[in-house]
Parts: C-alpha cells; sequence; structure tokens
C-alpha cells in the first residue's frame, strides 16, 4: 500500500471510529454517510479496536443534577420544529451548548472535528467566536486527529480597513484563522500554498464603485493572485470558493444600543462616510453573516436597494455562494455553511440567515436558542396585531 494509501485509510478508519463511538451513529447511517458498505463500516471498527483506538468505557448512569455545564445538548423539539418551519425542507441542525464561552468553544471544536476530517476544502470566515473556536481545535487534545486529514482551507473574508491598524484585531482575520487551522493538516493545498487575503479591502464604497470602469472583483483579481483563484477563476475556471463543502463563519448584530457590534456593518458605514447614516442602516439591516449584510423583511423598496447596493460592495464571500454551500451540505451530506454564534441578541440574525437558505448547522448557546424560541410568540404577535 503507497504513503497516500495508507494514509487515507488512517483518515477513513479515524473517522468511521468517531462517528460510531463520538457521535453515536450505527453502522447503516455511516455507510450511507460515507457511501460505503456496512460490513466495510464493521471491519474499519474492528482494525480501530485491534489499533488501540478504541478502549473499553464504563457505562454512565450520572443524575442529571450532577452532570457538568459544558456539554452539548439537542436542541428542543420546540426548537427544531421552529427552525424547519423558518425553511421548510432546508434540514438545518442546531446544537445547543451549555456552559460559559470557553466551555462553548471546546464544546463546538468537538462538533466539528468529524465535519472537518471528512472535509475537501474548508472555507474560514472572521471573528472572535470563531478565533475561539478554532483555537479549541488547535489544542493539543485535539489537533492530532486532525494530522491525518487533506482539507484544504480557504479565506472567506477579505480584511476591514477600520482594523488594518490593530495588529491584535488582524488576528482575528479570515486570512489568519484559515492559516491557523490549515498549518494542522499534512496539505493546504496541492501546490502546498496557503491562500491569502492579505491587503484586499473588505469593502468597496459605492462612490468608487462609480468612478471605475470595471467591477470591484475583477480589479482585485488583478492584484492578488490569491483573491483571483478564490473569488474569480482558479485553474478550473471556476472560483475555488465555489467548491468549499465547509463553511465556518460567525453572524454580526446591530444592537440596541449606539454601538454597532459586527464589524463588516461598521466597515460599511466606515467607508461611506456622510453617504450613509447609523439611523437608516439601523432601520434596514439585522446582521450580517460572513459580511453579507441581512435585510429586515418589512423595508422599503428604496432602503432595499441600499442593502443590495452594499452588498455589491463586498468583496468577500457572496449570498449565493453560502447558498450553494448550503445545498450541497445536505444534496452530498457534507456539514455545509456551519454558524457559530452566542448570545441572545444574535437570535434574529439567526433566523433571517436560516430563512435566505445561507445556515446548514447552528452551534449556538442557551441564551441564543431561549431568543430563537421566543421569536415564535412575537411573530405571532406581530401577524395578530391591527394593521
Amino acid at each position: 500500500m503507497t504513503p497516500a494509501n495508507t494514509q487515507q485509510r488512517d483518515r477513513e478508519v479515524a473517522l468511521i471510529t468517531w462517528l460510531h463511538f463520538a457521535e453515536g451513529k450505527p453502522y447503516e447511517q455511516i455507510a450511507d454517510q460515507l457511501s460505503i458498505s456496512p460490513r466495510t463500516v464493521s471491519r474499519r471498527l474492528e482494525e480501530a479496536k485491534s489499533r488501540g483506538w478504541v478502549v473499553a468505557k464504563p457505562v454512565l448512569n450520572i443524575p442529571e443534577q450532577h452532570l457538568p455545564r459544558s456539554i452539548t445538548r439537542p436542541a428542543p423539539e420546540e426548537l427544531r420544529r421552529l427552525v424547519d418551519a423558518w425553511n421548510p425542507g432546508a434540514e438545518v441542525q442546531v446544537y445547543v451548548v451549555e456552559g460559559d464561552q470557553h466551555a462553548y468553544c471546546h464544546e463546538a471544536a468537538n462538533l466539528l472535528m468529524p465535519w472537518l476530517m471528512a472535509a475537501m476544502k474548508v472555507g474560514v470566515s472572521w471573528g472572535r467566536t470563531l478565533n475561539g473556536v478554532i483555537g479549541a481545535v488547535c489544542e493539543e487534545d485535539q489537533a492530532p486527529s486532525l494530522h491525518a486529514a487533506w482539507f484544504e482551507t480557504l479565506p472567506l473574508c477579505p480584511e476591514p480597513l477600520i482594523l488594518q491598524r490593530n495588529e491584535q484585531s488582524l488576528e482575528l482575520s479570515s486570512t489568519q484563522l484559515a492559516a491557523k487551522l490549515g498549518q494542522l493538516v499534512q496539505r493546504t493545498s496541492n501546490s502546498g500554498h496557503q491562500l491569502r487575503l492579505s491587503g484586499v479591502p473588505a469593502y468597496l464604497p459605492r462612490r468608487m464603485r462609480d468612478a471605475m470602469q470595471m467591477e470591484g472583483r475583477d480589479f482585485f483579481s488583478g492584484l492578488s493572485r490569491d483573491y483571483c483563484r478564490l473569488f474569480v477563476e482558479d485553474t478550473d475556471g471556476r472560483p475555488r470558493v465555489d467548491s468549499a463543502d465547509v463553511m465556518l463563519t460567525g453572524c454580526g448584530e446591530l444592537s440596541d444600543t449606539r454601538e454597532l457590534t459586527g464589524t463588516f456593518i461598521r466597515e460599511r458605514l466606515a467607508n461611506e462616510g456622510g453617504d450613509l447614516s447609523e439611523a437608516r442602516l439601523r432601520r434596514c439591516v439585522l446582521g450580517d453573516i460572513s459580511g453579507i449584510l441581512l435585510p429586515r423583511e418589512t423595508i422599503s423598496k428604496a432602503d432595499r436597494q441600499l442593502v443590495d447596493s452594499l452588498n455589491a460592495g463586498w468583496l468577500g464571500v457572496t449570498q449565493r455562494q453560502l447558498q450553494d454551500c448550503h445545498r450541497r451540505h445536505y444534496e452530498a451530506k457534507s456539514a455545509g455553511v456551519v454558524l457559530l454564534t452566542l448570545g441572545a441578541g444574535k437570535a434574529r440574525v439567526v433566523q433571517q440567515g436560516i430563512r435566505m437558505g445561507m445556515v446548514s448547522r447552528i452551534i449556538t448557546d442557551r441564551q441564543c436558542a431561549d431568543a430563537m424560541l421566543a421569536l415564535a410568540s412575537t411573530d405571532s404577535r406581530r401577524r395578530r396585531s391591527p394593521k
């Protein structure tokens, strides 16, 4: 057996072992997911046992009140039904993590492991929550499992100009996080080159677009070969991001306070200057997912045109690419777009992302899950209220 075949075999044995013993999936479900026979699943599990990859463990029967808080629980049935109603047939899965932010990052890392090991191309967005989760994946108890993986990491977002003078914030950039995750695997691309978006702005304001004689993406593809390969044309004639089977992202929100918490939302305000007021942006935008602004449901035609224009200047992953990755999630049984989010304030953004077909799997905390459930009664009251 060649070294490449041996590595592929190791990866398959590790993935099947994880799916069966860590996720509790039966042989038939694993076989269906990986397009192999149940008998092959059985043989690989026996091989894992012979290698010492599986050890006998006691069956635990700890009373609920004594369980640690840092555990992942299945989403309540009521929440699953609600998510299905927001986008029927989309097969969006929700995971609710109990515990503080540190516990959340480690539990989210545990959930991500088998999805990453089964992936070929992993897109990585920007943000503090995502940075915490990738940091947990990179810790010693997680990292060895990825050494046999073969996925490539792709940055999904260029760099916000408002943060380029802040070195600490740039550590949270899509380029840095993709490289950090990519270092764990045995290859980052066929050429061994980690694609980067350093120096490419996240957003091109309307006045600059009006003055240019070409599309912003075409302009920057001439300045950055990596940007061209990611978002315009790779060697196969398609943007490389189009073939990502997993995308890791967070979301930004417009809070009820004066401060905008979404970096990519603040990027629009900073770059548009006096041409865009904070009040108007709050009136028509809920938040963003990977830099794509999500409009409120009931806005005027003019406000909708504004949101479309602000999204047209975004130079990172597009709404269509997120939606296509989500469709591949249930067509090819990949993880799709994985949304990592914390806090009750993100609930409405999550809801809109689901409705727009931009989300496949959600890893969230109890506060956001409870707020999502509360949206059902809030929306019901709005529908019953007189016009």
